[in-house]
């Protein structure tokens, strides 16, 4: 009998060491490298006295001396792109050593053109900063009383003008021509300047100049364009203006007063040039609504704005939304628990006149003379932007839509206007309502003796958090749970503990702000990084931080919220996957055009797509609105036999009349602005063909339809087999054997067929073997009984006629999973089989017998182990695919969850 002997350890220990960065890419040149106690994991082994790391620079740096960490953050320079090796030298506690080295890319953003015209006789930039700026002494800069305030104050604004390099060299005094003025947006505390002053130009994301850098091409590897710098060199001859707004959460009428100065001084200028050119005004996030009020404000007052083009970017015209369950969160421990720093992020975030202004659902409980209450905030409901009997929000609202001409309803009316958003009009959700976002369980280890030489311990619960999504309208959710204990030096006294639990109703109609199509911003991310550094801090000696649970990005600004709609009384979650300015006598939102991704996307991302749309609008050359198309607008058959007719039946489901194109094995004989005739363009014409319109705005529908009767693919589809493929991920290569017995829960040969249609018929002869078949959705399925080969032949029908005869024979072993499945645990009830050849990851949900009722929304999310989320997987009629193409080699973590449980499988990217 083997035992364990008191004395003698009867296993072989080793210790391996490793050390990571947490970043496998870095966009600046500027790191700093933060290494925490919390970052650390050691289960056993020997402990490190002395760690060196060097970050592929000269200087060497002691993160770690004599078994304590370093409080010094290394702040080191690269000055160039690449991936760079770093090196760390080990000292473990009996004095033996180890080098160990990582590596990260450093992506460091070109350095504007402008720098090396420093040497110029005149500026080619020009700051307008405290009195040259516009100031409560600006000549026409108009007071604004705030809601809940006495008195009227006048708001103040920054600028830097970028001045064009067409018409201006640096020999004389440089002048703008043909302005664009890009507005701030909500920056409580004014952490975000126009430029990093020590640098002369930003390489961080603290300054709305770097905040230009795009990924022009589309190429993570190439260096990426300046949007400044673009425009400024462009033909044209752009002068481009940054505006930052010192007070960046005040009052939003306030600041707009401000820019009403800044518009009249600009026109003067541009007038004072010889320049008839008007102005192009752009406003990210709250600065679509600051210039929305202030262009509003001049029309109505008979004010020239000088204004030709109107930019809201990503704005939230029907309000933004932060996560109730995420504001519990901050005032729970910031007013409850005592912690200024989260009461002050909730403060500035919550409780300043501009969010109370913009944001749908607010605390409504916020007690204003008591700064430590002793509850949290009573269960219920959630308005719609109340603090107290102050109601911000509403006033806000209807001062914005009774600003400006008769009718317009607070919309500028004299000038082009556009938008762009980050939300997606495809229907696609952000989350799933209930959902959990934060769950995190911290613990105090406590040693209190020990037995044998083993160290007797426990772990108190120290903090508590769950935070959820909002419910769907009229459902109620525990939004926020939480717990902390308050140790006094740590010695078992306790001065006190808070607890916390809310239950709110979601009275919104318009569903789920948290969950709605809408740019993203990851609000729960912030909080669990400001938790970590805090409870570092505030919990001495050995603890435990469990991050349960940590789902990034929420629904900021709702798809609704930004294209204005005139009528928002519907469900925000409804595909809008139509051209909203069809019919310009009544359209759908108040602007002229707009541009829409395929995708949710981070608030205010610019894109190559997003940005050679705007700057083409900006150069003067007005686009149709661009959006997701829809699959199935184009209608015609998908096969035909000598020709066909492609239409548009809905126009108002596109962008713009299409120009029509074809592929080579067949041509056009007819066609009008949204219909198509083909043919063959000979006899033995075969295969799939393409129909293309490609729209005003460069947008293309490709539908690939088929010439002739069925093609069955063999075992083995060849390459130029493939080619015929409406879509591989319908139909995976598989391997010549099916599994029989074993662990696998089904076996099966799937048949690829191209060229099915309506009228399809399915002719099948066994010649050897013991097996049966069924077919469902026009894919056959093979079911073998015994081991052995089994063979049979198949062909198909369509309008056409039949296919030729194919035959397959097909080896039935005893295996498990090595067939063409691979299975997770046992009492799951779904498959999870990936197809390496076409990196594709499929999930099939087929135990019809014991499938529980489907009681919400099935879904998947794909995580590294890192915990980041790398794609979101919605599961239709139980089954889904989706595409690992691109990730980095190694084992990911898939989720699913279903009627509120979850289930995790791991799949290994080879």
């Amino acid at each position: 009998m083997l035992y364990n002997v008191a004395g003698i350890n009867p296993f072989l220990e080793k210790q391996i060491t490793v050390i990571a960065p947490l970043k496998e890419r870095v966009t600046s040149g500027t790191v700093t490298f933060r290494l925490l106690p919390s970052f650390m994991l050691q289960l056993t082994g020997l402990p490190i006295k002395n760690l060196v790391a060097n970050f592929g620079t000269t200087t060497n740096y002691n993160l770690i001396t004599n078994s304590v960490v370093s409080t010094t953050n290394p702040i080191v320079n690269f000055t160039t792109s690449g991936t760079k090796t770093f090196t760390f030298t080990v000292t473990f506690s009996n004095n033996t050593t180890e080098t160990l080295t990582a590596s990260m890319y450093i992506e460091v953003p070109p350095v504007a053109t402008t720098t090396f015209r420093a040497t110029t006789a005149f500026p080619l930039e020009e700051d307008f900063v405290g009195t040259d700026g516009i100031t409560t002494e600006t000549a026409g800069n108009i007071a604004f009383q705030g809601y809940n305030e006495t008195t009227e104050t006048k708001g103040t604004l920054e600028y830097r003008t970028y001045y064009n390099l067409v018409t201006n060299d640096g020999s004389t005094q440089s002048k703008i021509r043909k302005e664009i003025i890009i507005l701030d947006g909500y920056d409580p505390g004014d952490g975000r300047k126009i430029y990093t002053e020590s640098l002369g130009y930003s390489q961080d994301k603290s300054s709305l100049y770097e905040l230009m850098y795009y990924d022009h091409d589309n190429n993570p590897a190439t260096l990426k364009e300046n949007l400044v710098e673009k425009l400024r060199n462009a033909p044209y001859g752009f002068d481009v203006t940054l505006v930052n707004f010192p007070a960046g959460a005040d009052y939003i009428e306030r600041n707009a007063m401000a820019v009403v100065s800044l518009l009249q001084r600009e026109t003067a200028k541009l007038e004072a040039n010889g320049s008839t050119e008007k102005i192009a005004l752009i406003g990210p996030s709250m600065g679509g609504l600051i210039s929305r009020y202030a262009l509003a404000y001049m029309e109505k007052n008979n004010l020239n704005h000088n204004t030709r083009l109107w930019v809201s970017f990503d704005s939230p015209h029907l309000g933004a939304n932060i996560p109730i369950g995420a504001q519990e969160n901050l005032y729970f421990y910031g007013y409850k628990g005592r912690k200024d720093q989260a009461k002050i992020k909730f403060d500035e975030n919550f409780r300043s006149p501009a969010a109370r202004q913009m944001l749908i659902e607010q605390l409504d409980y916020v007690q204003e003379n008591a700064p430590y209450p002793t509850d949290l905030m009573p269960n219920g409901t959630v308005s719609n932007g109340g603090n107290n009997n102050t109601n911000f929000r509403q006033q806000f609202q209807t001062r914005l839509n009774t600003n400006g001409l008769a009718g317009s309803s607070g919309y500028p009316q004299n000038v082009r206007k556009i938008a762009m958003i980050n939300g997606t009009t495809n229907g696609t959700k952000t989350n799933t309502e209930n959902q959990m976002f934060l769950e995190l369980a911290a613990f105090k280890i406590i040693k209190y003796g020990q037995i044998f030489g083993t160290p007797l311990q426990t772990k108190i619960n120290v903090a508590r958090i769950e935070d959820r999504f909002m419910g769907t309208p009229y459902s109620t959710t525990q939004t926020f749970s939480g717990k902390a204990i308050y140790f006094a030096g740590w010695n078992n006294n306790f001065p006190y503990a808070i607890n916390g639990i809310v239950t709110r109703t979601n009275i919104n109609p318009r569903g789920s702000m948290d969950n709605v199509p809408g740019g993203t911003f990851n609000t729960q991310g912030i909080i669990k990084d400001e938790f970590d550094v805090a409870l570092n801090e505030q919990i001495p000696g050995r603890k435990s931080i469990e991050w349960r649970t940590y789902t990034p990005n929420h629904a900021f600004i709702p798809t609704v919220s930004s294209l204005a709609f005139k009528n928002p009384n519907f469900n925000w979650s409804t595909a809008l996957n139509r051209n909203l300015v069809c019919d310009p006598n009544n359209k759908e939102i108040y602007f002229d055009s707009y541009f829409a991704p395929s995708k949710n996307e981070e608030h205010v991302f610019v894109s190559a797509e997003n940005a050679n749309w705007l700057i083409k609008e900006l150069e003067g050359n007005a686009q149709v609105p661009h959006f997701p198309i829809g699959k199935n607008v184009l209608s015609g058959p998908d096969s035909f036999c000598t020709n066909a007719t492609y239409s548009f039946n809905d126009v108002c489901k596109i962008p713009s009349v299409p120009v029509w194109s074809v592929s080579g094995n067949i041509q056009i004989i007819n066609q009008t602005d949204y219909a198509v005739e083909v043919v063959k363009t000979n006899a033995d014409a075969y295969g799939y063909a393409e129909i293309t319109a490609t729209f005003q705005n460069g947008q293309k529908l490709i539908k690939k339809v088929w010439i002739g009767q069925p093609y069955i693919f063999g075992s083995n589809p060849s390459p130029a087999e493939l080619e015929y493929f409406v879509d591989v991920n319908l139909c995976p290569v598989e391997t010549q054997t099916l599994c029989l017995g074993g662990d696998t829960y089904e076996n099966r040969k799937t048949i690829c067929v191209a060229g099915l249609d309506s009228n399809s018929q399915w002719e099948i002869v066994k010649l050897s073997g013991n097996f049966n078949w069924n077919r469902s959705n026009n894919v056959l399925y093979i079911h073998p009984y015994t081991l052995g080969q089994i063979s049979f032949k198949v062909r198909v029908s369509n309008s056409c006629g039949f296919s030729n005869w194919v035959t397959f024979t097909l080896n039935v072993d005893k295996c498990n999973s090595n067939g063409f499945l691979m299975r997770g645990d046992a009492l799951t009830t779904y498959m999870i089989y990936p197809n390496p050849s076409k990196d594709m990851v499929y999930i099939d949900l087929r135990d019809q017998n014991n499938l529980p009722e489907i009681k919400s929304k099935v879904y998947g999310e794909l995580y590294d182990l890192m915990g980041n989320l790398k794609s979101n997987v919605e599961i239709v009629d139980h089954k889904a695919v989706f595409s690992v193409n691109g990730l980095n080699k190694g084992i990911y973590v898939l989720k699913i969850y279903i009627n509120g449980n979850e289930e995790s499988h791991q799949i290994a990217v080879e």
